[in-house]
């Protein structure tokens, strides 16, 4: 699996009418740079960056705008953490939606990122490993920023994310990195720090459309039957899709598994 997608959709060109779904990138502080340099101009997906910000509410307000700047009602895509961003419109907004797909999304942003950053310790790194067990001690959004510190300082982070079938993928990744990927640190570090310590709500969503939840097996930023049991309560129609790979499925997996229609076969009722 090397996520070209040569091959596997419609190809996208402008925004709006050529565009049939927008992309909430992972984060926040990251930007979808190293989507639009994975696919180009393949999928009819509009790749938006989130702002610099200091809040959550300023990242679902400007998503919001996005979508009412298409003309019909769009395919929501989240990965990660922009789940949350998508739960918040999905309630704010739900006729602005015609489906949602949600890819490698903890319900628990803020746990999430403590098992990467568990995962990424294992790797023989003390002073990462000690600063997760403050951050999974306290709900202290201080310890919570030394922790993502310690990550961002360690050189073998990244490769936690990917799944053990995904090599190409992740050496594709890594290569490319230097010069599409970017990290906000304030940002992620100011709204990561809303949801430090604090439980999600799980009552019903108001949107009532079709939503697919995407899961890599080898995902470590998931609790797989915590998450699926929340994101179930909230979204009662939910579908689930089982991929081979590890968080960062648009990545490691064709655009067939993770874009295609939700009604393809290999889906979990």
């Amino acid at each position: 699996m090397d996520g070209t997608g040569e091959g596997a959709l419609a190809l996208g060109g402008g925004r709006g009418d050529c565009h049939s779904a927008l992309f909430l990138h992972g984060g926040p502080g990251l930007t979808a740079a190293m989507e639009r340099h994975w696919y180009q101009d393949r999928l009819p997906i509009y790749w938006w960056d989130q702002p610099a910000a200091q809040r959550f509410s300023e990242l679902v307000d400007a998503a919001a705008a996005e979508l009412e700047s298409f003309a019909r009602p769009v395919h929501l895509v989240a990965h990660s953490f922009a789940g949350s961003i998508a739960r918040a419109l999905a309630d704010a907004c739900p006729e602005r939606i015609s489906r949602l797909t949600l890819l490698s999304c903890p319900f628990d942003t803020a746990l999430g990122a403590v098992r990467v950053c568990r995962s990424a310790a294992a790797l023989r790194n003390g002073e990462l490993a000690l600063a997760t067990d403050r951050a999974e001690r306290s709900a202290d959004p201080d310890a919570f920023r030394a922790m993502v510190q310690a990550a961002v300082a360690d050189p073998l982070f990244a490769t936690v994310y990917f799944g053990p079938g995904s090599q190409a993928a992740r050496e594709r990744f890594l290569e490319a990195a230097p010069q599409h990927f970017s990290f906000d640190f304030d940002t992620y570090c100011f709204v990561m720090a809303e949801f430090v310590g604090k439980s999600p709500r799980v009552d019903p969503s108001a949107y009532r459309g079709s939503v697919r939840l995407v899961l890599g097996r080898h995902d470590v930023a998931l609790a797989p039957e915590e998450d699926l049991d929340r994101w179930r309560r909230v979204f009662p129609q939910l579908s689930v899709r089982w991929v081979d790979t590890g968080h960062f499925v648009q990545f490691e997996a064709e655009p067939g598994l993770w874009f295609g229609d939700a009604r393809e076969a290999g889906q979990e009722p």
